[in-house]
């Protein structure tokens, strides 16, 4: 198992340098892979054999039911489910673009507390860029997309975190 503080295969600034230099297709694809990665970590350290569950041939909405079951809350049901669509239209179609319609989807489908995060987050990177746009509405679909998804894998990474405090705390007992 990884050490509590590392608990990715990737580090959290190399996430956000390749969903910063990404154009449209490498952002959707690369954040629904990282995404499904931790989903994919998450029930791996759920369950007592993760090798019977990888021959189970699970589908993406299959590992989010299975980590819902296993746990995760299930607010992050909508959103994950919407980012999985997109990526699939990106992968599937050549023509695919990232439209404010495709951002706005994965943004509606998060609880409202998830979408106070997603503000959250971009209220820091303003004091950083104070050239962008005040409100998160007025950026650019690519860039609502990128904190989305940047909010959901930090999610799943927090949960993973919860997992390992959890049993820590099982294993002392």
């Amino acid at each position: 198992m990884d050490k509590p503080g590392d608990l990715t295969d990737e580090s959290e600034a190399t996430f956000f340098k390749l969903m910063s230099l990404e154009d449209e297709l490498g952002v959707v694809v690369r954040a629904g892979a990282y995404i499904d990665n931790q989903l994919i970590r998450l029930i791996d350290e759920c369950v007592a054999s993760p090798q019977a569950i990888k021959r189970m041939g699970l589908t993406y909405e299959n590992r989010i039911d299975l980590a819902i079951a296993l746990g995760l809350d299930s607010r992050f049901r909508a959103p994950l489910t919407a980012l999985g669509k997109i990526r699939n239209t990106f992968a599937h179609r050549i023509d695919a673009t990232l439209g404010s319609s495709e951002a706005h989807a994965v943004y509606k489908a998060l609880s409202p507390d998830d979408c106070s995060k997603v503000h959250a987050i971009y209220k820091k990177l303003q004091v950083r860029y104070p050239s962008r746009p005040k409100a998160f509405i007025n950026l650019p679909p690519l860039d609502r997309f990128r904190l989305v998804a940047v909010t959901l894998r930090q999610i799943l990474v927090v949960a993973r975190m919860q997992v390992a405090t959890a049993r820590g705390h099982s294993r002392q007992t």
